[in-house]
């Protein structure tokens, strides 16, 4: 029992006999009688005390005495315990110096015992030393000086290679110990192996330079055992010495075969000059004259062109007749086109043959015959795209181009996204063939997914923004004006109603609801009569019909890649068209955790205008991919006035007071010219100014920029690392913010980290 315990009974019977004669003294108990039980009482009370309280301190006090003696020579001691209040802390207290004292005990003996092992190293190597130095001796006694040599060369490689004096060395005493090696191969080999060091005499001071111990003598070991030692005649070792400067590492680095080295930062401090007097300052387009006025507006100020480095263009083909694309000999800057309506990949020599003929008219004619010409452009759209981005009258107006004409998918009216992902990976594949960094234009979006990166498509964009020197630039897209996207948060217990109205001529539309998995809803949609099914609830696939209206349902699952889940709803007519009027989605909160979900319709292209959410929500309005992390996504701002493009689609916001946009990330990452922005086209047969608008048209902006800054960086040798991650960090901090301020401070959902300015993005 413990001490306090103990004491604590001992209060409490004397408590309860104090008690006991309080009544027996009501009771009319003779005093004699109560006094002569309370002496007895308090006899036996101090005798428990004395035992219980008293003589364990004397135990203590005795221990306590002791410690003075002890030696402290084990990590636990084996006090006994009396059982006294704090004991136990103050023996854990002298076990934790004993185990301190016998840990530090342990380490002078191993201090010792290595102490001892080095001693007998060393000795070891003096044995081998004496008895390699009487070989020696006999050989010369002898007579037999090539054994006297060797035997000497031998004792001094293995002195210099167990020498305990340091890693750090001359490269004198390296060069003396690969002498010593290479007599010891020659007598191996019967001299067919022979040694010469090159320097020059303003840089013998490097002989006292001081590098690792054997940095040299194992490449030399290699150069023989697997250069010349098979080789009958013999062979040479030549070392060069060069002394040069520390940008040595960074000549270094430029070689195809390494990939990246992590440099000192001395290095970067050193290189820090080189860099501001390489174009940094002023990025201005020599070509300017020919440039237009939202072009030159945004780069007005550089001196790079984009040669060396390719612009991809993954659009709706390319006008291979347009000036915009040709060199001053009238030749194509266009390395390839690969069409995959057609399945066909042309070269540059292909589209210079279709340039050569003596004449193309206007109906894609040649003497009379109809002829096919590569990657032709029915819309138009590809062409404006590549005009801006790379252009003659464009950005990097010298860059050389790739195009890819996307497939369609069974409706003709969007590419899929496996024919995205096999445009990217042949345009990466061309790129690495001829060994240039590519800027890739993507100007398309849809609204199939979770908008927060989770994709297939999106995870693939991130892994090749990832690998080979390339920037993707993708354009956020023109929803956040449309009312394609409705968001809330519910709590357990509510229900919020969605309402969507459905013009009439409406053929079929998709609905996504994403929740988190954890979050239990109770869905149900209601048809314009009102009638109401439930969604969730009733099985993973739900059928029924609601007027003249099929609705087909999925309840889906998390995947290995995605913690969200997927309700998808598809509406599809049973006649011709779906029933007109407001549906509703009634959502309840079940059993919720975060209670944060959104709902997509498709882009608004594949709509009708008057079809949409009745209260929509402008936030996450950035169309796939453009949501992937990797890529640089760009919304659109009016060059003229300003201010921000309505339609430009924005990242996750604060429609609701429970989000921050801040945790999410920020998306887009930079605006650039969208509005009103006017393309010079011309070809052999007119010359002619269009107008177009839409983040479309602002994203070659972007990709004729980081055209710019390739060149800049890898082209021109000042950052050999200007691609990905990196440019988009110097697009960022370049940014600047719009003209007319109408949104909360950069970086926001809205205008991401501002307008872009290639000369303020210079690392510099």
């Amino acid at each position: 029992m413990g001490f306090i315990k103990k004491f604590e009974r001992v209060i409490l019977a004397d408590m309860i006999f104090s008690l006991i004669v309080l009544i027996m003294a009501f009771m009319g108990w003779h005093s004699e009688n109560i006094f002569m039980l309370i002496a007895i009482v308090q006899i036996i009370l101090v005798d428990y005390l004395v035992i219980v309280i008293v003589y364990p301190l004397q135990i203590f006090s005795k221990n306590l005495d002791s410690f003075n003696e002890m030696d402290f020579e084990k990590e636990e001691m084996g006090i006994p315990t009396s059982g006294i209040p704090f004991e136990k802390q103050v023996y854990r207290l002298v076990n934790q110096y004993a185990a301190c004292k016998t840990r530090k005990n342990n380490a002078q003996i191993l201090n010792k015992q290595t102490e001892l092992t080095a001693l007998q190293s060393q000795i070891n190597p003096h044995f081998l030393y004496n008895t390699l130095e009487c070989i020696r001796g006999q050989a010369l006694i002898d007579g037999n000086m090539e054994i006297a040599k060797m035997v000497e060369a031998l004792s001094a490689f293995f002195r210099y290679s167990i020498s305990r004096k340091g890693n750090l060395v001359t490269l004198r005493d390296e060069l003396a110990n690969i002498e010593n090696y290479m007599l010891i191969q020659r007598y191996r080999f019967n001299n067919r192996f022979s040694m010469e060091v090159v320097i020059d005499e303003e840089d013998e001071e490097a002989f006292d330079f001081l590098i690792p111990r054997l940095i040299i003598q194992p490449v030399v070991e290699n150069a023989i055992f697997h250069g010349l030692e098979e080789k009958l005649e013999g062979g040479k070792v030549t070392i060069d010495i060069i002394v040069t400067d520390k940008n040595t590492i960074e000549l270094i680095s430029q070689e195809v075969n390494i990939d990246y080295i992590e440099k000192p930062k001395s290095i970067y401090f050193q290189l820090e000059r080189a860099k501001s007097a390489a174009c940094a300052n002023n990025v201005r387009a020599g070509n300017a004259g020919s440039m237009n006025d939202d072009i030159r507006n945004a780069y007005d100020e550089t001196y790079l062109s984009g040669k060396g480095v390719i612009v991809a263009v993954i659009d709706t083909g390319i006008d291979i007749l347009s000036e915009e694309f040709r060199k001053s000999d009238g030749s194509t800057r266009i390395l390839n086109i690969y069409d995959q309506t057609q399945q066909t990949e042309y070269s540059e020599e292909d589209i210079n043959a279709y340039l050569n003929k003596a004449i193309v008219n206007k109906d894609n004619t040649y003497n009379g015959k109809s002829i096919q010409i590569p990657g032709s452009d029915n819309t138009q759209h590809g062409t404006n795209v590549a005009i801006i981005a790379c252009g003659r009258s464009g950005v990097a107006y010298e860059a050389d181009i790739i195009a890819v004409k996307m497939g369609y998918s069974y409706n003709n009216q969007f590419p899929r996204t496996t024919s995205l992902m096999d445009a990217i990976d042949y345009v990466i594949r061309k790129a690495v063939e001829y060994e240039k960094p590519v800027a890739i234009n993507i100007s398309y979006g849809f609204n199939y997914g979770d908008h927060d990166g989770n994709t297939l498509l999106e995870r693939y964009i991130n892994d090749v923004a990832a690998g080979y020197k390339c920037s993707i630039c993708i354009g956020s897209g023109n929803e956040a004006d449309k009312a394609v996207h409705y968001g809330n948060i519910i709590k357990q217990g509510q229900t919020d109603t969605v309402e969507i109205s459905v013009s009439e001529y409406e053929h079929s539309i998709d609905i996504q609801i994403w929740k988190y998995y954890w979050d239990v809803y109770r869905i149900m949609l209601a048809g314009p009569d009102g009638v109401q099914f439930n969604i969730t609830g009733q099985g993973y696939i739900n059928r029924f019909r609601i007027l003249d209206t099929d609705i087909i349902s999925l309840l889906g699952e998390p995947s290995p890649y995605n913690l969200y889940q997927e309700i998808y709803i598809n509406l599809r007519p049973s006649k011709d068209y779906i029933t007109p009027g407001i549906w509703k989605i009634i959502i309840y909160g079940e059993s919720i955790r975060q209670g944060v979900y959104n709902i997509w319709l498709p882009s608004s292209q594949s709509l009708n205008t008057a079809t949409g959410f009745v209260k929509p929500v402008p936030y996450d309005t950035i169309t796939i991919p453009a949501t992937a992390t990797g890529c640089i996504s760009v919304g659109a701002y009016n060059s003229y006035t300003g201010a921000y493009a309505s339609f430009s689609g924005r990242g996750k916001g604060v429609w609701n007071k429970d989000i921050s946009y801040i945790d999410a990330g920020i998306k887009p990452d930079i605006l650039a010219p969208g509005v009103d922005i006017k393309i010079r086209k011309q070809t052999a047969y007119e010359t002619d100014i269009v107008s177009v608008t839409g983040t479309s048209y602002a994203v070659p902006f972007v990709t004729g920029g980081a055209a710019l800054l390739m060149q800049w960086g890898i082209v021109m040798g000042n950052d050999r690392y200007m691609y990905g991650e990196k440019l988009k960090a110097y697009l960022r901090r370049g940014a600047r913010p719009l003209g007319i301020e109408m949104h909360a401070a950069a970086p926001n959902p809205v205008t991401g980290y501002g307008r872009i300015c290639i000369a303020d993005s210079m690392p510099v």
